[in-house]
């Protein structure tokens, strides 16, 4: 029996600058005059201070009218900024003439010009709209779209349009407003978002990474796919924390279920990159004992006017539990970290501690009522400071099968963690946080009943949730146990 197929027809571009004569001819003389008012302006860049917004303007113009669509949205945003400074500029006394519509290459053809392309974009949206979008979808679009221009475009236009406005004698400080006061709390909360997010596709690229190395298997350029049906995950669908519940823990294509396990290591990277945001890099470091401490703290303060010493500080600690949660997903597995995985995190940690010395601020003493008198280059003190640590860690790692919380544990990775987090936060550090640990693990064998002693609750388990739990109070407890 015969079927009948669709026929598919050609695709018909949406850009009415391409799928019609009037656009091709509108395209054409867009780009031409643009050209030309280029190299007008160009000329009268020594005498005409707006010159150069001018060429700026229309070489915009000329790129936006014959790029691809995603490289157009970028390029709108700062040719309506150049649009408006334009026509405050030429909107006085002094350009009464020259914004005349009936002169060539005026600043008003190159606001009819921008006009005309944000029609053309808006004529395409549109028409996408009617096609593909659902209640849902429109309702993210706007949250998404009001999101920046509330965070971004405003206060950009704001800064753009006083660039050249007199710099006042004298100020007054003025309590903010309460929209004031939501658009920077917002864009704090943006800039927190950014960080955690990043931190919970740092837990998914490591969950991959715990499962393929011990078995020698490629994990950087390989493609994620179903391991029960083997179909490649759609972009979409492999987006960390929000893929997995949106699609309800299941396959889209078989339906099996996804592992618990990938949504709670993307959780836990998100909380690790968010509890070190939170009490490490807008406090100034201020967990860190021995470390300066500055006047002004916070978001601003701290990363919009960089601090590299603390940012590098939390660079480091991320990177450092970022290695704890590797070593504690293999040993979960019941698989042994590979040699060079041992080696390259150790030689990690201890170069860079080394060779910064903002990164191991506590001194080799500290704690301690011994006073340093070895004359010894800093960077040889460091030194000193991580191969001790490294030690103490080692001592201690040694009994890690007798603080298994269940029976027949395995401790495949606890030496490497107990060194790494030895040669990264120091001697004193180790020593605290290997304390707590023992009693943890000695309470957690005293309890009853398997939900206080999960499967996956393994030594370098943990070890990682002590480090978590000491690192905010690192340096309050430093300050209280000194000898």
């Amino acid at each position: 029996m015969l079927k009948r197929t669709k026929t598919i027809g050609p695709t018909v571009d949406p850009d009415p600058f391409v799928n019609s004569l009037w656009g091709e001819c509108t395209r054409v003389l867009l780009v031409g005059t643009s050209g030309c008012s280029c190299l007008f302006w160009g000329t009268r860049l020594q005498h005409d201070s707006a010159a150069l917004l001018m060429v700026s303007a229309y070489a915009l113009i000329a790129l936006i009218t014959v790029s691809a669509s995603w490289l157009r949205l970028f390029m709108l945003v700062p040719l309506s900024v150049v649009i408006l400074k334009i026509a405050a500029i030429y909107s006085s006394d002094q350009g009464l003439l020259i914004w005349s519509p009936f002169a060539m290459f005026s600043p008003a053809f190159a606001v009819g010009s921008t006009l005309l392309l944000l029609s053309r974009e808006v004529w395409m949206t549109v028409g996408w709209m009617r096609k593909t979008m659902t209640l849902r979808r429109l309702f993210i679009l706007g949250a998404v779209l009001l999101a920046v221009v509330y965070m971004i475009v405003i206060p950009s236009l704001d800064t753009f349009w006083q660039t050249n406005d007199d710099m006042p004698q004298h100020f007054v400080v003025e309590e903010l407003t309460a929209f004031e006061i939501l658009r920077v709390r917002s864009a704090k909360l943006a800039v927190f978002s950014v960080f955690v997010f990043a931190g919970a596709c740092i837990g998914s690229f490591l969950n991959v990474a715990a499962y393929c190395i011990p078995r020698g298997e490629p994990f950087i350029i390989r493609s994620s796919a179903c391991p029960g049906c083997k179909t490649p995950i759609q972009r979409v669908d492999n987006i960390p924390l929000f893929s997995y519940l949106r699609l309800r823990g299941k396959c889209r294509h078989c339906e099996l279920p996804i592992p618990a396990r990938y949504f709670m290591v993307e959780l836990t990277g998100m909380v690790i990159f968010g509890l070190l945001f939170l009490t490490e890099l807008v406090t100034g470091a201020a967990n860190v004992p021995g470390f300066r401490p500055y006047t002004h703290v916070g978001i601003v303060w701290m990363i919009l006017y960089a601090k590299w010493g603390v940012i590098g500080i939390y660079a480091l600690h991320c990177v450092f539990f970022s290695g704890l949660l590797t070593l504690a997903l293999i040993e979960q597995d019941r698989s042994k970290p590979p040699k060079w995985l041992r080696i390259g995190l150790w030689m990690l940690a201890a170069i860079l501690v080394v060779a910064s010395p903002s990164l191991l601020p506590v001194p080799l003493f500290a704690q301690t009522p011994i006073a340093q008198a070895l004359l010894i280059p800093d960077w040889a003190g460091r030194g000193l400071h991580c191969l001790f640590g490294a030690l103490i860690g080692w001592l201690v790692s040694r009994a890690g099968a007798w603080n298994c919380v269940r029976t027949h544990q395995s401790t495949n990775s606890l030496l490497t963690a107990f060194v790494l987090v030895g040669m990264t936060l120091g001697w004193q550090a180790v020593t605290t946080i290997a304390f707590f640990w023992l009693v943890a693990g000695k309470g957690l064998r005293e309890l009853g009943g398997l939900r206080v002693r999960p499967r996956w609750l393994t030594t370098t388990t943990l070890l990682l949730i002590i480090a978590l739990l000491h690192h905010p109070v690192w340096s309050w407890l430093a300050s209280h146990l000194s000898l």
